[in-house]
């Protein structure tokens, strides 16, 4: 698979774009396969890279939720910010504030939350903090490029979990179910006036604001390639599964004329 030859501008990216860009450009995440290995249903995914695809896909859905949020807001995706390739999943403005929103992608496991403490399947993670410092590092440079103190919450979205229990809310982060997360945003109180939105969203739809160099190749657009790799893996999932029904039916029908 080749990479799309176009750019994206800032507030064109889609969601999941960095994400994206890593699992399809660093190597070991994505690899090809030959006839035999499609035939048994070998994800082109490695076990490395899964964690990355589940992220994008993770990423993917929660911009198609927050596009619902309507003309009022103003979401970007994928913000590049400093120079170590780090972004932030989705960044939200309205006349509520600026929220960073991290989402996370963990189908099917239980997720705890107790103050900065929180646990994944059992497994801690540093979410919590790692939100924390995103949120303050956004606010100081929006407030070093406006000129007046912004306004920033930090949000993680969590999507696909089992459960989620939350024992003691975070002090400085907001954890929600993904699917709250659009009814909480609208219910926040108005903190920005109108000259201060327009001042802010000035701000942040600028790449300059968040990196001081452009990097043509995280710009490319790999959703094309990617939306290519999501059917090879449903292709893969489809055809391990009508393998393990057929052998299932094989053992069945064995077991059948063996006692008949």
């Amino acid at each position: 698979m080749e990479a799309e030859d176009s750019r994206v501008e800032l507030p064109e990216r889609g969601p999941g774009h960095a994400v994206i860009h890593t699992l399809l450009t660093q190597p070991g995440m994505v690899r090809s396969r030959g006839a035999v290995a499609r035939f048994v249903g070998l994800s082109p995914v490695t076990d490395a890279g899964r964690s990355w695809y589940s992220g994008a896909l993770g990423e993917i859905e929660m911009g198609r939720r927050l596009h619902k949020l309507g003309p009022r807001w103003t979401v970007l995706h994928a913000v590049p910010i400093g120079i170590q390739g780090a972004d932030i999943d989705h960044l939200i403005v309205g006349q509520a504030g600026v929220f960073t929103v991290n989402t996370k992608h963990h189908p099917g496991q239980r997720i705890w939350v107790a103050g900065r403490g929180f646990l994944v399947g059992g497994q801690r993670q540093h979410y919590i903090r790692n939100s924390e410092y995103e949120a303050q590092r956004v606010a100081q440079i929006l407030t070093a490029t406006v000129g007046w103190p912004v306004p920033v919450q930090s949000v993680i979205a969590v999507l696909g979990s089992a459960s989620l229990n939350i024992k003691q809310p975070p002090v400085a982060v907001q954890v929600l179910e993904a699917g709250a997360l659009i009814r909480w945003l609208k219910r926040r109180p108005p903190v920005l006036t109108g000259r201060q939105l327009d001042a802010v969203l000035g701000a942040v739809g600028t790449a300059t604001t968040w990196r001081t160099e452009p990097d043509s190749d995280a710009d490319l657009n790999r959703r094309p390639q990617f939306d290519t790799l999501r059917r090879e893996v449903g292709h893969a999932q489809r055809q391990r599964l009508l393998l393990a029904t057929i052998f299932v039916v094989c053992v069945l029908l064995a077991g059948w004329i063996y006692f008949w």
